[in-house]
């Protein structure tokens, strides 16, 4: 995530488990973890909210450039 710089290094870190849990989600790689997938959705929403913001301050600056 950190890669594009589309947010600051510490939310990154913070945010990287979501990939990987998407990518359960997505590809089915495992099980999924009802415990894990409660934990996303009752305590972890805000994370995605607030990378959204990220992401469009990002396409903002870009469409300045």
């Amino acid at each position: 995530m950190r890669r594009g710089g589309i947010s600051p290094k510490d939310f990154a870190e913070k945010f990287a488990p979501a990939a990987g849990f998407r990518n359960i989600l997505v590809h089915m790689y495992d099980e999924v973890d009802p415990g894990v997938l409660e934990e996303f959705l009752t305590e972890k929403l805000g994370d995605f909210e607030e990378f959204a913001g990220y992401v469009l301050e990002y396409v903002e600056k870009k469409e300045t450039e």
